[in-house]
């Protein structure tokens, strides 16, 4: 599987408007009973998102995520925005609105929009010896962005 996730991130690389971040997964003593998880991701994109809103080079930050301890963080970001940055918000319909007292753009995602994120792509050692060449570009990115 760990193969699988390299070639993933080998080709999603490729692009300079994607940056990839991938924290090494802790096993918990029970595993494979407890499942293993990614830690300190969460430090991670706070951190993104704080010097992205900044950055003046960008023009939209979107924070797409129901988690809670990113709030203090996207906060942050609204105050010390740069000249022109645009922050959002999206997530699953029917989840809790991140910040929602900031009243900034928030974008519901549904089924339909996650099966349009789903990267078709077959990235097995098999389908890579037989020299699969389609490229899918991950949501949000065209060729033409």
């Amino acid at each position: 599987m760990y193969s699988v996730v390299e070639a993933q991130r080998a080709e999603w690389s490729q692009d300079d408007r994607v940056k990839l971040f991938f924290r090494p997964l802790k096993y918990p003593r029970r595993w494979p009973d407890e499942p293993a998880r990614e830690k300190g991701i969460d430090v991670e994109l706070a951190l993104m998102v704080l010097t992205t809103a900044e950055d003046t080079r960008s023009s939209v930050v979107i924070l797409a995520t129901h988690d809670t301890d990113l709030e203090p963080a996207l906060k942050v970001a609204f105050q010390r925005k740069g000249q022109g940055v645009q922050l959002e918000t999206a997530g699953w319909l029917g989840g809790r609105r991140l910040a929602g007292d900031l009243n900034l753009r928030h974008t519901r995602l549904d089924a339909a929009d996650f099966k349009l994120a789903v990267d078709p792509k077959d990235y097995s050692a098999r389908a890579r010896k037989a020299g699969q060449k389609r490229r899918v570009m991950p949501l949000g990115v065209t060729p033409s962005s």
